[in-house]
């Protein structure tokens, strides 16, 4: 019996030898298999490069982030001294609009005269009739989609300020504040994303529609 328990015992330590063994060798094969496609394609860890070239590319993004943001504060400041409010950047087509059909030409010309002439040459062209041609590289599209995101940037601008005024206004916020509440943000980007959710020519959602644009609003409306 002793001998039959050491033979039983060294069979287990075989036997978990040889399942350890086989699992290792599994996993190295899993491994090679995931793996493999990596080779395939020559894959390799990127590096970032340290350089003069990068040095002045990061430090020229940074001095253009903060002339720019310095920019649209001036120039923020020069349209509400003009009468200007969010409401006036919107298609005077479109509900909520304040614009006029005569400021609404206005603003678009003035953005458009900010692009390149011959930018502004196929803007004023029917797409079939612009076609393939394209300026710096871009086509008609391009220009298009550029203009509509200027107003948009405006608008946004425009909105924030109107924003901090209320709250100011309301007590909400001191005197001085520069920025909108993180109540405001982030009542702001539930509408937002429910007017994107309205406007997408197909939205993929498990419930309709109109319930889900319910219960942001809902949402929203929680946010004091």
């Amino acid at each position: 019996m002793k001998n039959s328990t050491q033979t039983t015992k060294v069979m287990n330590m075989d036997q978990q030898k040889t399942i350890t063994e086989k699992d290792i060798s599994s996993a190295e094969r899993a491994n090679k298999a995931l793996e493999a496609p990596t080779r395939m394609i020559g894959w390799v860890p990127q590096v970032a490069k340290v350089s003069d070239e990068v040095e002045t590319t990061i430090r020229d993004w940074a001095s253009s982030t903060v002339k720019n943001d310095l920019a649209k504060t001036k120039r923020t400041d020069i349209l509400r001294a003009a009468g200007w409010v969010s409401a006036h950047c919107i298609s005077p087509k479109s509900a909520g609009s304040e614009a006029t059909d005569e400021s609404w030409a206005f603003a678009k010309a003035a953005i458009n005269s900010g692009f390149p002439k011959q930018a502004q040459a196929i803007m004023e062209m029917s797409a079939k009739v612009a076609g393939d041609k394209t300026v710096n590289g871009q086509p008609r599209a391009y220009w298009m989609r550029q203009a509509n995101a200027v107003i948009g940037d405006i608008k946004t601008q425009l909105k924030n300020r109107e924003d901090i005024a209320a709250e100011i206004a309301s007590g909400k916020t001191g005197p001085d504040a520069r920025t909108v509440s993180v109540e405001t943000k982030v009542r702001g980007l539930i509408l937002e994303a429910v007017k994107k959710a309205q406007k997408a020519e197909a939205f993929d959602c498990s419930i309709d529609l109109d319930d889900f644009v319910s219960g942001l609003n809902n949402l929203a409306n929680t946010i004091r």
